[in-house]
């Protein structure tokens, strides 16, 4: 997939990370909001990853197998 549709899809993708990001962190966001350029893409990209892993390992509804299940489909999303 290329062209106009893929750039649809990339950037209403990077909106919503844009968006999200002040109700997952308001501190971390406004830091990461004083950064620029590819570091700040890079940056709140790869933040708002580590919260998703986050929210997995803490929460009390999931049991730990579940956790490391959760996890472990969530590593495989980057092979």
């Amino acid at each position: 997939m290329s062209g106009p549709i893929m750039k649809s899809s990339l950037r209403s993708a990077w909106e919503y990370c844009e968006e999200v990001l002040p109700f997952v962190s308001r501190t971390f966001a406004l830091n990461i909001r004083r950064l620029v350029g590819p570091l700040y893409q890079s940056v709140l990209i790869g933040y708002l990853l580590f919260r998703m892993a986050d929210t997995i390992e803490d929460s009390p509804h999931l049991s730990e197998d579940e956790k490391i299940n959760g996890l472990t489909f969530f590593s495989q999303l980057f092979d």
